[in-house]
């Protein structure tokens, strides 16, 4: 279960020559990402458009939609000098692809008809589904991390 849950979601490690309010500072200074403080060790980063969920800073006010987004969390490392662990969680439409697969699995079991090749397409379509998620989800967290490794200057850890 662990190795799946690695192969969704990301964790890497960087360090940024400087202390938490120069990165602070640096976040604010420039817009390639957008930032909300979670708490004096966490940093949550999503761009301006989250085109694998369609949401965009601006848009449509009052939906609790979370769209793509990396947190970062920051520890010190030595002297002026900070640990950046960018990491995602699963994204919660995995988990309703999975219901659907589950309901509409259960629902061809209880059916009259049960050809073979309804089986062999319900499990076709989860799996289309969830890679195509997954790829557009992905490059858009790769993204928005490359983009902040070079504005940062980031060293891999």
């Amino acid at each position: 279960m662990k190795d799946l849950i690695k192969k969704l979601t990301i964790d890497k490690d960087y360090v940024f020559a400087g202390q938490r309010k120069d990165l602070i500072n640096i976040l604010q200074d420039t817009q390639v990402v957008n930032f909300k403080l979670i708490d004096h060790a966490e940093i949550k980063l999503y761009p301006d458009i989250s085109w694998g969920t369609m949401v965009f800073k601006g848009g449509l006010t009052g939906l609790q939609v979370d769209g793509i987004n990396v947190r970062a969390k920051t520890s010190t490392v030595g002297t002026d000098r900070l640990k950046i662990n960018f990491r995602t969680r699963i994204r919660p439409e995995h988990y309703f692809i999975i219901g659907l697969f589950i309901f509409f699995f259960i629902g061809t079991i209880f059916s009259k008809e049960k050809p073979g090749w309804t089986f062999l397409f319900l499990f076709g379509l989860w799996i289309i589904c969830h890679s195509w998620l997954q790829f557009i989800y992905r490059s858009q967290e790769n993204n928005l991390i490359e983009k902040l490794v070079k504005k940062l200057r980031l060293e891999k850890m």
